[in-house]
């Protein structure tokens, strides 16, 4: 029910590490270095005196350390005090500790700190502050732990609100903690977590439940040897048994609870057993030997200042008496009970902070809509100045045909009269008009291609943009339906910004205006980035039974080309989109290999192929298998053509190999200069 005195240990270690190593201040009198490994030691092999004295040694030199050292050494007495079950003290330095760190880097420890507070403040039993410092450590978890600091946040939030039955919010904490320690294969973390939900079902009567939990906690605690969390978890073990009036089990796990309380020197655990033996043996009748284990734990807890433990003393103590008929003493430690039970559940206080969050959460949510209403609104504006410059383009174009058809009739004219005088002439003439009518009727042919691709491809999503926005602007409809529906608009933009793409590429390839911009990247970095995308979109495939699969020739993800990546990634993307298009059960996979000096990246499907007679044309722009205006398969058959622009302008080359009803592979082949990546 704890969290694991290894973990706070090599946190400290991380930030001594840290710290030290961007100091710019070094003492010739005095190895601030070596004394922390020193102090470090000692806190591994549970030396907590030891450790104590030589902070307390070291600090008599603070005047000479930097600050980073100070907030270091302060940071390790806490730690060594959280040891020994001081839980003031160990507030007390952290919080000095803290006040120096962030006077070197504020920005820096925002979330380390307030998290222990948090968890040393539950421990004592101080729940307003301990629900302050961990709505602070939410409120600045970030950076390269992100991940490790969430889990411990979780497994906090999830102690305080169980102690204050919100248990619905409580289990919420603690099922989101486990979660991401398996996904960070914190295993020893996962058992202390096991028993803290554990707990959760004790407060809820759930006893077999419980103990079922705390039983696989205690069984990793040991396994990694943290007896202090294990003497806790069979201390509370035993109370489920007492609770179910098997003594004699209860009474096994408490002696358990009380050797490994001894073992790890936890006197804030032995305080927790000495209570749950005053339970058995209140329930049990034999009074006497009840109050003995509840004084005990009575004067223990307040020397540690464990004032959760001081409160079930109070509470057991006023049970005991007042069953044995002492009903003077059983009301002196009744009052007592409630005063303390007042000031640790300060109701007043944990409702001020739980609306101040509400608070900041609600005007979180409001700046979020309203960036995303200025970047919807951005978009728009693009998506209208893009389609007034395509729309006055093709005005152009439609011009310039009917001034080149015009002067092409003039020619023909002035040839016909002509034909009277130079019939040589005629003949060749006529050979050129044969072929200058077949290439226009070629031409004709792929406009009217053309037209009707863009036709269908710019339509068919602002149709989709133009009604799925009617039906929302009519108001009448559920939240769950207008996200649907907004999903239907956000997806529709993005495939009219696709097309639109492609047509601005096929133009400035045309124009010859492609330009290449070449830097070092990570190949493994892009292929995952590139996988994760299409695994999340999954839109774009025909069905979930499609797998993606990944091949690196260099797992460890070392591996750097020297190239254009951005065209790199458009073209993988050209070839995955048509890979998911025309596959609609089996695999697409995408990976690289090296091959003399070039690299060689293919993207491998098992979709519907291409037939034999169709391979020749795929190159083509406008041009698809299927070439009606009803074909199955949308887009306006471009993007192959843009892809092999693309490669070769990267001096590379692009080929497939194709079996109808089976697949098709894709590779294409970019140079690899050594001298560059360097």
């Amino acid at each position: 029910m704890q969290l694991r005195r290894y973990k706070i240990k090599a946190l400290m270690f991380f930030l001594l590490v840290v710290t030290l190593g961007n100091t710019a201040q070094k003492t010739d009198s005095l190895d601030v270095e070596k004394k922390h490994d020193s102090i470090r030691r000692y806190l591994e092999q549970e030396r907590a005196d030891s450790a104590i004295r030589e902070l307390r040694g070291l600090l008599k030199h603070r005047g000479k350390m930097a600050m980073e050292d100070q907030a270091v050494t302060y940071r390790l007495l806490s730690s060594a005090y959280e040891d020994r079950s001081a839980l003031d003290s160990s507030v007390y330095y952290m919080k000095k500790a803290w006040q120096l760190a962030r006077k070197v880097a504020p920005e820096k420890y925002g979330t380390t700190y307030p998290l222990t507070l948090a968890y040393y403040s539950w421990e004592m039993g101080n729940y307003s502050q301990a629900l302050k410092y961990a709505q602070m450590a939410k409120r600045n978890v970030n950076g390269s732990r992100v991940i490790d600091d969430a889990m411990r946040l979780q497994n906090v939030l999830g102690l305080i609100y169980r102690d204050l039955s919100n248990y619905q919010r409580a289990e919420s904490h603690f099922m989101n903690a486990i979660g991401m320690s398996k996904r960070l294969k914190k295993k020893h973390y996962r058992g202390i977590i096991l028993a803290n939900l554990g707990s959760l079902y004790q407060r809820e009567k759930d006893y077999d439940k419980a103990i079922s939990y705390y039983e696989r906690g205690s069984t990793i605690e040991l396994e990694y040897a943290d007896y202090r969390a294990a003497g806790r978890s069979f201390a509370v073990i035993g109370e489920l048994y007492t609770e179910q009036q098997n003594y004699s089990k209860a009474l096994d796990n408490l002696e358990k609870a009380k050797r490994y309380n001894a073992r790890a020197d936890d006197l804030v655990g032995l305080c927790r057993t000495r209570n749950a033996l005053g339970q058995l043996y209140t329930q049990t009748g034999d009074y006497r030997k009840a109050r003995e284990y509840y004084l005990d734990a009575e004067s223990l807890a307040r020397h540690q200042g464990a004032r959760k433990e001081l409160m079930k003393s109070y509470q057991g103590l006023y049970k005991n008496y007042g069953r044995s008929g002492n009903h003077k003493k059983a009301f002196s430690y009744q009052s007592r009970y409630l005063d303390l039970y007042k000031e640790l559940y300060s109701i007043q206080e944990i409702v001020k902070l739980e609306n101040l969050q509400h608070k900041l959460n609600l005007q979180r949510q409001k700046n979020k809509n309203q960036q995303e209403q200025i970047k919807k609104q951005n978009t728009i504006n693009r998506l209208l100045l893009i389609l007034a410059i395509l729309s006055a383009l093709l005005t152009l174009v439609f011009i310039l045909l009917f001034m080149r058809i015009r002067r092409s009739k003039k020619s023909l004219q002035q040839k016909n009269r002509e034909i009277h005088t130079q019939k040589i002439k005629l003949e060749k003439l006529n050979q050129h008009l044969t072929a200058a009518r077949k290439e226009a009727e070629k031409s004709e042919q792929l406009k009217d291609q053309f037209l009707r691709n863009i036709s269908h491809e710019i339509r068919t999503p602002l149709n989709g943009i133009l009604g799925f926005s009617s039906i929302i602007a009519e108001g009448n409809l559920e939240k769950g339906q207008r996200k649907q529906y907004h999903s239907y608009i956000k997806r529709n933009a993005k495939l009219l910004l696709s097309t639109i793409d492609d047509i601005l590429d096929i133009a400035r390839i045309r124009t010859k205006q492609v330009e290449v911009y070449r830097e070092s990247f990570q190949v493994c970095h892009m292929l995952k980035e590139l996988k994760e995308m299409f695994a999340m979109d999954r839109h774009r495939t025909n069905g979930e039974n499609i797998d993606l699969l990944l091949d690196l020739a260099h797992p460890d993800g070392n591996f750097r080309l020297y190239s254009d990546p951005t065209k790199i990634r458009k073209v993988l993307m050209i070839l995955m989109d048509n890979a998911l298009k025309f596959t609609s059960e089996g695999f697409v996979k995408m990976g690289y290999f090296n091959r003399d000096s070039e690299v060689v990246f293919y993207v491998q499907d098992t979709g519907i192929g291409i037939s034999h007679e169709d391979q020749n044309l795929i190159y083509e722009s406008f041009r698809q298998a299927e070439s009606e205006l009803s074909r199955q398969y949308d887009g306006m058959g471009v993007g192959l053509s843009i892809a092999k622009s693309f490669i070769e302008t990267l001096n590379g080359n692009i080929w497939f190999e194709s079996t109808p009803a089976q697949g098709t592979t894709f590779y294409f082949s970019i140079p690899y200069e050594t001298s560059a990546v360097q």
